[in-house]
């Protein structure tokens, strides 16, 4: 009875390697670097740091990367903002 069991862990286990692994690695590292972005607030450059993470394991789950700023050269003085600077990163 363990036989069926274990054919399925490896199709599941070969799907993660081959599938998930390599979009996740992708999405890593497209958004690991930070990005001159323009600040919708002041309307000037911020280097912005995006969670890379984050974004490539949504990516890699859901099939489209949610992200949020990790580090901005505009904080903490502009810390609690609403982030419309990433809507431009798809």
């Amino acid at each position: 009875m363990t036989q069926p069991w274990m054919l399925l862990t490896a199709i599941v286990g070969l799907g993660l390697v081959y599938v998930l692994v390599p979009v996740f690695l992708q999405t890593f590292r497209r958004f690991r670097s930070p990005k001159r972005l323009a600040c919708p607030v002041t309307g000037g450059r911020a280097a912005v740091r995006v969670d890379a993470s984050r974004a490539a394991l949504t990516d890699a789950l859901v099939g489209r990367p949610r992200f949020r700023v990790g580090d901005c050269s505009l904080w903490p003085e502009r810390s609690g903002c609403a982030q419309g600077c990433l809507a431009r990163l798809r």
